[in-house]
């Protein structure tokens, strides 16, 4: 009558394929982006190099993208292989396995920036590119750079807890319109 295969395809959960494309790409994701980061810190360090902001943004940048990679992607990854959401083990797991991944995700962002930045300087003022574009700016730009991300960020710490399974330390819509109502008709 019906064909059985095409009944056992359609009840097939429909995360399944890309549960398995993200378990086998995700290590291949992860390697490939640290060997490349890797090979970037290595060809930005070089001495001639080491001497220019560009070059000292973009080596960080290699750095804080190979934490987000790792902070995201391999936690996912272990997720998937073990069935172990790190960010469930401890409100310690928790609180700093989100601040690495947020405060990481944060400097590489503005880290573009002051890139973007830096290059603008030297194209619109080739003149001043000795003054605003020296590299103990960059390291002084990239140090207040790091204090506003830990001190923006560093709100995880405290406002970030496990809490069981089912119960939430907020108020839906509803519960709320209702606690209002209550509250002011008493």
């Amino acid at each position: 009558m019906e064909n059985s295969s095409a009944d056992a395809q359609m009840s097939e959960p429909p995360h399944r394929i890309e549960n398995q494309l993200l378990l086998y790409g995700l290590p291949v994701i992860v390697f490939f982006g640290t060997v490349g980061n890797m090979a970037s810190a290595v060809v930005l360090s070089r001495p001639r190099m080491r001497e220019k902001s560009v070059y000292f943004y973009l080596l960080l940048l290699a750095a804080v993208d190979t934490v987000v990679l790792c902070s995201s992607a391999v936690k996912t990854w272990l997720r998937l292989a073990t069935g172990i959401e790190w960010l469930h083990v401890s409100d310690v797991a928790c609180r700093s396995l989100t601040f690495t991944f947020l405060a990481a995700l944060h400097l590489s962002a503005w880290l573009i920036v002051l890139t973007t930045a830096d290059r603008f300087v030297a194209v619109w003022f080739p003149l001043r590119v000795a003054v605003f574009c020296s590299l103990r700016r960059a390291r002084l730009a990239s140090l207040v750079l790091l204090i506003c991300t830990v001190v923006l960020d560093g709100h995880v710490f405290w406002t970030f807890e496990l809490l069981p399974e089912g119960k939430y330390s907020f108020l839906t819509n509803s519960q709320q319109y209702s606690a209002i109502f209550t509250t002011r008709e008493a």
